[in-house]
């Protein structure tokens, strides 16, 4: 069995690309972004996502990225998975919900890189 190792882990995101409250999935194609840079090389195959959904969004598609001088995300894909909309729980009145994404193909991440 693969040993399972958490490389990040941030309790509140601070979006690079992105307004803090932006209502995203409302009909329009929003695209966020959050930098890291792996501590370990391997694969990436899952991460975890805290949202709140309300309304009626449409899917949501998760990819990772290598990125420019800038910060910004460039080249294709290393990973992607597509969410639908219908399999995020409603936010309860709390708050968030928890929703684990699992990458159908992992990405390959080599340490020190972003």
């Amino acid at each position: 069995m693969p040993t399972l190792t958490n490389d990040q882990y941030q309790l509140s995101a601070k979006l690079a690309y992105a307004q803090p409250g932006l209502d995203i999935g409302q009909g329009s194609d929003y695209r966020v972004s959050q930098g890291f840079t792996p501590s370990v090389t391997g694969t990436l195959d899952s991460l975890v996502l805290a949202l709140t959904k309300s309304g009626a969004p449409g899917d949501l598609q998760i990819a990772i990225h290598a990125v420019d001088g800038l910060g910004k995300p460039t080249g294709s894909a290393l990973a992607t998975q597509v969410i639908s909309a219908a399999s995020v729980p409603a936010s309860p009145s709390t708050g968030q919900v928890r929703l684990d994404v699992v990458f159908s193909s992992p990405a390959s991440l080599t340490s020190g890189t972003t």
